[in-house]
């Protein structure tokens, strides 16, 4: 069963910060497979010493949350990874 995928204004502010459209589009496919499926190379991350969900779409990290409550992927923020 499909899950939503909703980002916050951080995560929106990122994407259009990305370089190249087809990046973002690569980013947006791996998120509606993760909604969809469930599958995506996921890892936990510890960034500013906090614990958090990254899905790893190289040379970006998706760092997200899932709720599900509300079968809802909440995107936080896309960040470049070293």
């Amino acid at each position: 069963m499909t899950w939503a995928v909703e980002g916050t204004a951080l995560a929106l502010r990122d994407c259009y910060a990305l370089p190249h459209l087809t990046t973002a589009a690569r980013i947006d496919e791996a998120l509606q497979r993760l909604a969809t499926t469930m599958q995506g190379e996921l890892r936990r991350m510890v960034i500013d010493g906090q614990t958090e969900t990254a899905l790893l779409v190289p040379p970006y990290s998706v760092l997200l949350s899932r709720d599900k409550q509300r079968r809802t992927v909440v995107v936080w923020r896309i960040v470049r990874c070293a």
